[in-house]
């Protein structure tokens, strides 16, 4: 590490240079003032750029794959209002038409807790999320709301407050004891009580937890630090201390903190030991039974042994990258799998190999084939080798009609780097295509198309961006999938399947379920007679197709 000035005042700029050499330097510059880095070159010679106000808070950033003349990539801005209104922390970032910004405005009370958040909807074009937190005189937080929907503004510096509860979706209202842990969790939907978690605390070392219906309750114990040495999972309504009427497992750990085993409620036992550093050197399954593992001096896993004496040997480059899997020992021959770097940019994965009959055998070759300003992979190959690239009869005959190398080529939107391109290579007789999608400017899949056709014809969603109506397929056929969401819970509890000239459902679901949200029932429109036709429908048209 070296820095400019070297003497005299405080520096400017900061260069470090790792183990790979001066290749590898990263250069920081700083105000030297209060030491803020304004800009941070990679070892690619890739810059992101900060500014600050006069207080020293960030209040903008450009990333790598961001001009500096352009707007930034993210934005921050600070109030404090003493006792006229909350603190605020403002954060903006840039949407993809690169003119507008989505924003969460943090709020926050007169002790520093916050009280709410309020945030742009990546799917509505107005409106806000909102998340509410209320304290109680002790500071305790007694109820928290989940995100709901507002219509009314943007996101801003003032607190929202509905009218009453009975506007706000879902809420959890806790009750505390004395010693400020919570005895109950309620949850509620529109002001009105839907289920409740009751906790109980029989002693210092033990929390009873008895959740709503469709869940079982539970005990757990620790130790004096604080760690679980017991966890029971109850065969009865509630939590009844009676080791009988649970299913126990418990932990133990070594004198230095360390897990050294833990047994389950049929008398099966994991364990571990570990040497003076800490690290683990043996580890004993009751299924697959012992490893042991040894390091090199870095610390670095150099070989380990199962319980069938077989050795799995590894190498690692001067980063601690892992560059070979070898067995029984490093050896050409022995090479099970390699991995390199670097060669595209550094510090990012090249290729992924796993190979045949050593080194000089067949190759299965996963590689990236370039990276954007930004670190996405540009494509992806798969290498897959002809049967006589390895021993014989290593790899079926059959798999030669699949050698070749197959490559996926990727295009990303200019600003926030969606997806927006997928080329596909020609392969089982089909024709390369390229599936182009279409975003909103927040990144939202809206639409899908390959060789002029659409695939995904439109994609609606809700204001917390849950996908409520997909259409599928060209215009005169297409395919309709609707979902309706419990806006308390987020479950689906209702799902729709019509085409677009009918009028009746092809499929109706309806799902219920527990408070502790496992499905209890599926009901749909298609009678069992109906469900096997579809089925039989299905496989004839997967046969057909072979």
């Amino acid at each position: 590490m070296s820095y400019n000035p070297s003497v005299g005042t405080l520096p400017s700029e900061v260069r470090t240079t790792g183990p790979m050499g001066a290749a590898w330097t990263t250069t920081i510059t700083q105000d030297p003032a209060r030491g803020s880095p304004l800009t941070s070159k990679d070892a690619n010679d890739r810059v992101t750029t900060a500014q600050y106000d006069a207080l020293g808070r960030v209040t903008a950033v450009w990333a790598p794959d961001r001009p500096t003349a352009e707007l930034p990539t993210q934005k921050y801005s600070y109030s404090v209002k003493g006792t006229t209104g909350p603190s605020t922390v403002k954060t903006e970032w840039i949407n993809d038409d690169a003119t507008t910004y989505s924003a969460n405005v943090d709020l926050y009370d007169g002790l520093d807790r916050l009280r709410q958040s309020q945030r742009t909807s990546d799917a509505k074009p107005t409106g806000r999320l909102i998340t509410d937190t209320v304290y109680d005189t002790h500071g305790w937080a007694i109820k928290t709301s989940d995100p709901y929907y507002e219509a009314s503004s943007f996101p801003n510096e003032s607190i929202f407050m509905p009218a009453n509860d009975g506007q706000v979706p879902g809420q959890a209202w806790n009750t505390y004891d004395g010693n400020g842990r919570i005895v109950r969790s309620e949850f509620r939907s529109y002001g009105n009580l839907q289920w409740a978690t009751t906790l109980a605390y029989p002693g210092a070392d033990r929390t009873d937890t008895t959740p709503p219906s469709g869940a079982s309750p539970a005990s757990t114990v620790t130790d004096a630090r604080g760690r679980t040495t017991a966890a029971w999972q109850y065969r009865t309504p509630t939590a009844t201390g009676n080791p009988a009427d649970a299913d126990v497992t418990t932990y133990n750990y070594t004198p230095a903190g360390l897990p050294a085993s833990h047994t389950d409620s049929s008398g099966n036992t994991w364990t571990s030991t570990y040497d003076l550093l800490g690290r683990q050197v043996s580890a004993t399954d009751p299924d697959t039974g012992t490893t042991q593992t040894f390091y090199d001096a870095k610390s670095q896993i150099d070989h380990t042994v199962d319980a069938k004496g077989n050795v799995l040997a590894y190498t690692y480059d001067l980063l601690g990258r892992r560059t070979g899997l070898y067995n029984s020992s490093v050896a050409p021959a022995n090479q099970l799998a390699s991995w390199t770097y670097d060669s595209l940019v550094k510090g990012l994965a090249t290729s992924s190999t796993r190979y045949v009959g050593g080194a000089t055998g067949a190759a299965y070759t996963t590689a990236v084939t370039g990276y954007d300003t930004a670190y996405r992979p540009l494509g992806i190959s798969v290498t897959i080798p002809k049967s006589t690239d390895g021993p014989a009869g290593a790899i079926p005959a059959n798999e030669d009609a699949f050698a070749g190398t197959y490559t996926t080529t990727n295009t990303y939107s200019p600003v926030i780097g969606s997806l927006t391109k997928v080329g596909i290579p020609a392969a089982g007789g089909l024709p390369a295509e390229t599936v182009s999608m279409g975003r909103t400017i927040t990144g939202l899949l809206t639409s899908s198309a390959s060789l002029s056709k659409a695939v995904v014809a439109q994609v609606a969603y809700d204001a917390l961006a849950r996908p409520v109506r997909t259409t599928v397929g060209e215009y005169g056929k297409q395919v309709v999938s609707t979902q309706q969401y419990d806006w308390a819970t987020g479950r689906v509890i209702n799902s729709f399947v019509d085409r677009q000239l009918g009028t009746t459902s092809l499929d109706q679901t309806t799902y219920t379920y527990t408070p502790s949200g496992r499905i209890t029932a599926r009901a749909g429109n298609l009678s069992a007679a109906e469900q096997l036709d579809r089925a039989e429908e299905v496989r004839k048209a997967a046969a057909a197709k072979q």
